[in-house]
């Protein structure tokens, strides 16, 4: 059996080299970066490779390029990096029941493992976006904003990224498909985050898990 090889561009290796320059030198976002110029002769490519390579990484937000400022760090733009991923998932025909098991091992993992105790101010935000959730329903922008919020709350960033990246892939596959997903258990987030501030975890984890799994097409 062959292994297939994936020959890089020399604009994604010089891409995979700014990228080590600004973790290797501590860079922030907001700090500026040599010129394209520069790059240019620290690699010892074209102007035009560098060119390529900081294109590539400022529509993902990594580089901003601005008049008179020149190259900064920017910042990953997570929903941009959500589409890309959903489009993937897309041209790998990702099955929904696929989706909606990642979903739940996501949310329960997050309300499982974690020590962390939900602030004050975390718990008037989740009850705000639990009551948009409710209304507006399975997959609507306001339940992916509840479940980014409370994987965040609990301290699992990569969970936010890849849970809320689920449920836009779940809704970008029912408008491409002309299908509709429905849900059996009802409103359940205000009941989630009353759960949460008696620290009913387990009762949490298990409402939401319910209601995950009662999400059908």
């Amino acid at each position: 059996m062959s292994l297939a090889v994936t020959k890089k561009t020399l604009g994604e290796l010089v891409a995979a080299r700014i990228r080590d320059y600004i973790l290797d030198h501590g860079m922030k976002t907001g700090d500026r970066l040599p010129t394209e110029q520069q790059f240019a002769e620290m690699f010892g490519v074209s102007r035009v490779v560098v060119r390529e390579a900081t294109k590539s990484l400022g529509y993902l937000g990594i580089i901003r390029a601005a008049p008179r400022r020149g190259l900064t760090v920017g910042l990953i733009d997570n929903d941009r990096m959500a589409e890309i991923v959903s489009f993937n998932w897309m041209l790998a025909s990702m099955e929904p029941a696929i989706a909606l098991r990642t979903w739940a091992i996501m949310t329960a993992g997050a309300l499982s493992i974690s020590t962390q105790t939900i602030q004050v101010s975390d718990l008037a935000e989740l009850t705000t976006l639990a009551g948009k959730a409710d209304v507006d329903g399975v997959l609507s922008q306001a339940e992916t904003e509840f479940t980014r919020k409370l994987l965040l709350v609990y301290g699992c960033v990569g969970a936010a990224f890849f849970g809320t990246t689920v449920i836009q892939y779940l809704r970008m596959f029912a408008e491409k498909n002309k299908k509709k997903f429905t849900s059996k258990s009802g409103p359940v987030y205000k009941q989630v985050v009353e759960l949460l501030k008696d620290k009913q975890n387990a009762e949490a984890e298990a409402l939401l898990l319910s209601h995950i799994n009662s999400i059908s097409v």
